[in-house]
């Protein structure tokens, strides 16, 4: 099952009391219960999405994690144990904190992640991957992998603001990928979101064409 993981990434950034962080960015109490509870969000918002990943400067990656089979490829998601910031402060000398501090400061200074909001935002974008697989009627395609009209719709659909979690773990396995893959970013290019903007699906079909039979094999084959 995939499931969203607040409070995992609240500890890999040294967050104490992860509700408390949460309404001081912005969320409201009962989005923050609903956000840390262990039982799991059902439903999301794509804006939501995007005000944790700029909260914690991660990708939709970072915020979710598998829980099942080890060997699925969706439990690339899981992060193996990280260190508690808070804890290995504890354990330091003055000098070695105030370098720490001197190395974290440099490495802000040289990566500077404009976490502004209002600059872009993440959508959902099914379309690409459909495109991708050169399926010229989408909906019958997406019927044919198990989903209902309503939610084929719902999916390709340019006005969509939210998303079922139950709903990103079948696109993942259906399309063998990562959330990352299924999100994409529409704003400016300084954001560091913008790592997720994705450049327009290749016509493969021209592409294969172009190639001899005997080429178009050797890939396939090695893809296989």
């Amino acid at each position: 099952m995939l499931g969203l993981e607040i409070n995992e990434m609240a500890h890999q950034k040294g967050v104490l009391r992860t509700p408390v962080f949460l309404r001081q960015i912005g969320f409201t109490v009962r989005e923050s219960r609903t956000l840390t509870q262990k039982v799991g969000i059902l439903l999301i918002k794509e804006t939501t999405i995007q005000r944790l990943c700029e909260a914690f400067v991660c990708t939709p990656n970072n915020l979710f994690r598998w829980y099942g089979n080890g060997d699925h490829h969706l439990s690339q998601l899981n992060i193996s144990a990280t260190i508690n910031p808070i804890a290995f402060l504890h354990n330091m000398n003055q000098q070695d904190v105030e370098h720490l501090l001197e190395r974290a400061e440099q490495a802000l200074t040289e990566s500077q992640p404009s976490t502004a909001q209002g600059q872009g935002r993440i959508r959902l974008n099914v379309n690409r991957l459909v495109a991708q697989r050169l399926v010229q009627k989408p909906q019958v395609y997406l019927r044919s992998k198990g989903f209902t009209e309503t939610e084929t719709r719902n999916l390709l659909a340019a006005d969509r603001i939210s998303v079922k979690v139950k709903m990103l773990e079948r696109l993942c396995i259906v399309f063998q990928c990562l959330p990352n893959d299924l999100f994409d970013w529409e704003g400016s290019e300084e954001h560091y979101l913008n790592a997720l903007r994705k450049r327009p699906a290749p016509d493969l079909k021209t592409l294969l064409s172009k190639l001899p039979p005997e080429k178009v094999q050797e890939l396939l084959r090695q893809l296989s």
